[in-house]
């Protein structure tokens, strides 16, 4: 039995990226696509941001990049005790 596959072509000018995403259903290349392009976005927002930084107050541009690690490794973090947003009570 032959399985179909299915794919799209995506990719980001800015950063220079593409990509075939390939999945075994058409719902599954879309998710796989967008979630693809989201991250993809939000590489792009923080080039954009360190590059305005640079053209702008290049001398901060280390601290800039410092604060930016850091809040990434923060919010990779586990947070303790942490419930999923279903199981919170308002």
């Amino acid at each position: 039995m032959a399985s179909s596959q299915y794919f799209i072509e995506i990719g980001n000018d800015y950063l220079g990226k593409y990509r075939r995403v390939t999945g075994r259903t058409r719902r599954e290349v879309e998710l796989k696509a967008s979630e693809q392009l989201q991250r993809w976005s939000e590489q792009e927002a923080r080039a954009r941001q360190r590059e305005a930084v640079a053209e702008r107050v290049a001398d901060v541009l280390p601290l800039f990049d410092a604060l930016e690690e850091a809040t990434r490794a923060l919010a990779q973090r586990p947070t303790p005790n942490a419930q999923p947003p279903e199981a919170q009570v308002a």
